[in-house]
């Protein structure tokens, strides 16, 4: 058999259907998972945050301390806090 380039694609259940018969040949199999078009987000900055904010368990917000956002600078950078 010739040299043969193809491009497949769709689910994994959909490739295996649709492969041609390859038996006994050598392959090279490069895999690039697609994301479907419909998974494409356009959305503000604010609706990506909200969306992760709510990935994160109750437990872990309760750890920040109250004045966190007020003195951010001072938790992370070890400035000194604001009041």
């Amino acid at each position: 058999m010739k040299d043969v380039d193809l491009e497949l694609e769709g689910t994994w259940d959909e490739i295996k259907r649709s492969m041609p018969d390859f038996d006994g040949k050598r392959l090279r199999v490069t895999v690039r998972v697609a994301e479907p078009a419909q998974a494409t987000i356009s959305s503000t900055i604010d609706e990506a945050l909200a969306r992760i904010w709510h990935t994160v368990p109750e437990a872990s917000w309760q750890r920040f301390p109250d004045d966190f956002g007020d003195n951010l600078d001072h938790y992370l950078y070890g400035t000194p806090k604001t009041a």
